[in-house]
């Protein structure tokens, strides 16, 4: 693959997974939950430097996620949960997983990218029953 066609590969999904989250925020508005929307909120930047280590920046633009709140309770909604395998110890982002976090407790749902209307409202469903049985992640 040339390097013209891998970026523009890498272009449309990034695209592809914004209309994602976009389709996931008015899902959830429809639902009365508030979303944040201010500043860059949802994606990351595209000049990346951890706080100036890196001397190359790295491009974060694919990153995406959705602040939520309701009922005084506020969730992080992720289309790239972090996860770390429990027997081996490694860590892994499950990218075009939905996880949903809520006071550092992680829920990795079954639900993947593309999203379509069930899988809208089992996520809903998910976010507003979130109780016990979340996985704590330090």
């Amino acid at each position: 693959m040339n390097e013209k066609l891998f970026e523009l590969v890498k272009q449309v999904y990034t695209e592809s997974r914004e209309v994602e989250r976009l389709k996931i925020v008015n899902h959830f508005e429809k639902c009365g939950f508030k979303v944040k929307k201010c500043g860059s909120a949802g994606k990351c930047v595209k000049k990346y430097k951890s706080g100036g280590q890196l001397n190359k920046p790295f491009d974060l633009s694919n990153w995406r996620w959705i602040e939520i709140t309701k009922d005084d309770r506020e969730f992080l909604v992720s289309l790239q949960p972090p996860d770390k395998d429990p027997k081996s110890g490694n860590h892994h982002v499950l990218m075009d997983r939905i996880g949903v976090c809520s006071n550092n407790h992680w829920k990795i749902t079954n639900i993947d990218l593309p999203m379509d209307e069930k899988s809208l409202d089992d996520l809903v469903e998910i976010t507003i029953t979130a109780k016990g049985g979340w996985r704590q992640r330090a």
